[in-house]
């Protein structure tokens, strides 16, 4: 049984997109919990979102436009500035929910109060259009320490916060075009959040969008460098230097090589050559794994 005060505000960032907007609305039209308002936060598009979402509009679902664009930290943010839901929600606009999402993290908040973030596992809907499994760890304790050992969340279609512990922790940093959503797990374990994970895929992560602002290197690398320059510190004063400087390989690894991929398979040679580059000369793990990459598309 729902408390009524649980409403939900489900956050919809969005930019230039159409036809996947529209899967990830109805996919939360088609929640079987529906105390729910949609907010949708136009990063400033080349078209009139709400002209295009006009049949949509009611008194719980409004489209908020930014004057210019800001990037996917602020639209977040504005978008729960303007929430009147006790718990909000994110939905990126290219990915989308399983119908029992929001259900079943509701009933965790309901049964501890004392929780301030739900999140849950993920399908990959990946270059082919074909879903798999994420394969990630679900880690319900000790959240700093893994992070600190190369855990990675799913993503942040994947996050239900208390609307209020989402805001003591100053929300996505607006500083950052990437590396956002670590970032604020990173905010998570150090203000000792109470957290809850559910082993089960309920949200829908598309990678078969290669233009997500994931995959714009320039904008990829300058997010690293500031979220490294940020937590630097404290990862030192946690782990020591030497921890640091491999967090830092393994950080800048993680977020060059996927990139390099998709620019090699969309034959944008230069940029690939110059990702190429920077990382050879400066991280000591990318030659070996870009040479794994090949041998693995070799083999299928």
């Amino acid at each position: 049984m729902f408390n009524m005060k649980d409403k939900v505000s489900v956050i919809i960032p969005t930019y230039n997109r159409k036809e996947e907007l529209l899967r990830a609305i109805n996919s939360v039209l088609e929640q079987t919990y529906n105390y729910y308002e949609i907010i949708v936060v136009d990063d400033n598009s080349n078209f009139s979102v709400k002209d295009f979402l006009i049949k949509y509009l009611s008194e719980s679902f409004r489209i908020i436009r930014n004057e210019r664009n800001l990037g996917p930290s602020s639209s977040r943010n504005i978008g729960v500035n303007n929430a009147t839901g006790v718990l909000v929600a994110f939905l990126d606009s290219d990915d989308y929910w399983d119908k029992e999402k929001l259900k079943k993290q509701i009933q965790l908040f309901n049964n501890d109060p004392s929780i301030g973030l739900i999140y849950c596992d993920q399908w990959i809907v990946d270059n082919k259009n074909n879903i798999i499994p994420s394969r990630k760890k679900i880690i319900t304790d000790n959240l700093w320490d893994n992070l600190l050992n190369w855990w990675t969340s799913p993503n942040t279609s994947t996050l239900m916060f208390r609307k209020d512990v989402f805001i003591s922790l100053g929300g996505f940093d607006n500083r950052l075009m990437n590396c956002e959503d670590h970032d604020l797990w990173m905010n998570v374990a150090k203000n000792n959040i109470i957290f809850k994970g559910i082993n089960e895929q309920l949200s829908y992560f598309n990678q078969s969008n290669s233009e997500r602002l994931t995959f714009d290197y320039k904008r990829r690398f300058d997010g690293v460098k500031k979220f490294l320059s940020k937590w630097k510190g404290d990862i030192i004063n946690s782990k020591g230097i030497m921890h640091f400087l491999w967090f830092k390989n393994i950080y800048k690894l993680n977020a060059a090589l996927p990139i390099f991929m998709i620019l090699l398979r969309k034959r944008q040679f230069k940029n690939a050559l110059i990702v190429f580059v920077k990382n050879l000369l400066c991280n000591p793990f990318f030659y070996s794994h870009v040479f794994k990459s090949f041998i693995n598309l070799v083999k299928v």
